[in-house]
């Protein structure tokens, strides 16, 4: 008969300390339907072996303190008692992986409530008792004093690969094998264990208290070694095994699903240089710079990439400090990105910044007459312009105008305002200039004049500054 267990330890009540254990006695899940235990995969075994949701299952619960154990036992429908399970996995999750968390809270009282439903409590224990073992007075203090709102857990994501630490703590079990398989507690020069699906590990630095779990396949190993560890196996069965003690470094290895402790502090990346968002940026820009630091003291690789492409650089194990990396070949008024990608082998930050260099040529600027300007007047003598090269080299320039009213041309000449002149009759624009330019002629003009007379206009007040050739 497979028969699943649940612990509930640690009742305190009236000055008798006592626990509770719930034996979800699944009789219906029985080896005979489905085989031996050599048919069952690294899962729990009730997962891979058929059975008639029809059947009804006997739960036992028995409770335990001086006075001696008592038994109390229902007998539920297929689903309730599948249900009570569900919701203890889920418990169980969420006790281990988010425990301040309010839907972890509701779960317990969830969980209890389901159980008081299906009379699986044995009398003289009551929903109060429950909910003070599920939060022991030491879990009450820990919630009051430190605000754990908005984590969704005291621990860090779950991530594959590896872990490791220093002068830590280590405890493991589960389906698997130690090596040696018995150890007594001496010191050893290294120990190894490696655990199947049903394994956790727990690893904890004694002077940072910074450590991890290790859920589920994964190989361990460890020097420096003392404490004392078990392997054993039944007929037909996947070895269990057993690991507690001390080591000067130990470490996992595999898929294993890791969950740090405390929450890792990612990598920030600040001060970059040029600032993002900056425009001018000198064509002359050698290098980009920007900061990186880790508030758990982590060492630090980055990688640098620009685009377009202007340069990139990498570095590896780096502390708390400022870095940079060159670059060439900036080309004028082009817009650049910058990516930064830091890892502190837990977390990776990434950080994208951009800028606007400079014009690369003369910049022309401030015309006089503005562009576009209107009634300018005839006696105009000169026009201007300011001139600056952002390199600072010396320019050459040349002025045009069409119609042709006036040039002018210089050259190896810097920063500052030029002047060009009017090539004019007397001073005053050539007229004739405006209306070649525009297609006018005394054809056109009389024609105009001669249909607003006979509209009845009054144009005797109209004249010309300028004989029309």
């Amino acid at each position: 008969m497979c028969e699943e267990v649940i612990r509930l330890i640690g009742l305190f009540r009236k000055g008798l300390v006592c626990s509770l254990v719930v034996l979800f006695v699944f009789s219906s899940l029985s080896l005979n339907i489905s085989g031996s235990f050599k048919d069952v995969d690294q899962k729990k075994c009730f997962e891979s072996i058929s059975v008639d949701p029809g059947d009804d299952v006997s739960i036992a619960c028995y409770s335990f303190g001086r006075s001696g154990m008592r038994k109390h036992e229902v007998v539920l429908s297929y689903d309730d008692a599948d249900l009570i399970f569900e919701k203890f996995e889920e418990l169980k999750y969420k006790i281990t992986h988010c425990p301040f968390n309010e839907e972890t809270q509701e779960l317990k009282l969830e969980f209890i409530d389901l159980l008081e439903e299906n009379c699986v409590i044995p009398s003289g224990l009551y929903e109060d008792d429950l909910i003070s073992l599920l939060n022991p007075r030491w879990f009450k203090r820990l919630l009051n004093k430190q605000d754990f709102s908005g984590r969704k857990s005291i621990f860090g994501m779950a991530n594959g690969g590896s872990a490791t630490a220093f002068l830590c703590s280590i405890a493991s079990g589960g389906l698997g094998w130690v090596f040696p398989p018995l150890m007594i507690p001496r010191p050893r020069f290294a120990t190894a264990w490696y655990g199947y699906g049903m394994t956790e590990t727990s690893i904890s630095e004694l002077y940072t208290l910074r450590g991890f779990f290790a859920v589920g396949q994964h190989l361990g190993l460890s020097a420096g070694f003392v404490g004392m560890g078990l392997a054993f196996a039944f007929p037909g069965v996947q070895p269990i095994y057993g690991l507690i003690g001390y080591a000067f470094i130990a470490g996992v290895f595999g898929p294993a699903d890791i969950y740090w402790y405390p929450l890792n502090s990612p990598p920030v990346i600040s001060e970059e240089d040029p600032v993002d968002g900056s425009e001018g940026v000198p064509l002359s820009l050698s290098e980009l710079s920007f900061r990186i630091s880790d508030d758990d003291g982590d060492l630090m690789s980055y990688s640098v990439t620009t685009s377009p492409d202007v340069g990139s650089g990498s570095g590896n194990l780096k502390p708390d400090g400022t870095y940079s990396v060159s670059i060439s070949g900036l080309q004028g008024l082009t817009q650049y990105t910058w990516n930064v990608e830091v890892s502190d082998g837990k977390d990776t930050s990434v950080s994208s910044f951009s800028f606007l260099t400079e014009a690369a040529g003369p910049i022309v600027s401030n015309p006089s007459p503005e562009n576009g300007a209107t009634d300018v007047s005839v006696n105009l003598s000169q026009l201007s312009f300011h001139l600056k090269d952002l390199q600072g080299d010396l320019m050459d320039y040349t002025v045009e105008t069409s119609p042709d009213i006036g040039s002018g041309s210089s050259s190896g000449v810097g920063d500052g305002t030029y002047t060009t002149s009017w090539n004019g009759n007397g001073g005053e624009m050539n007229m004739n200039n405006y209306y070649d330019h525009f297609g006018v002629n005394e054809t056109i003009i009389r024609e105009v004049m001669a249909e607003a007379l006979s509209r009845g206009g009054d144009y005797t007040d109209v004249y010309f500054q300028h004989q029309i050739a």
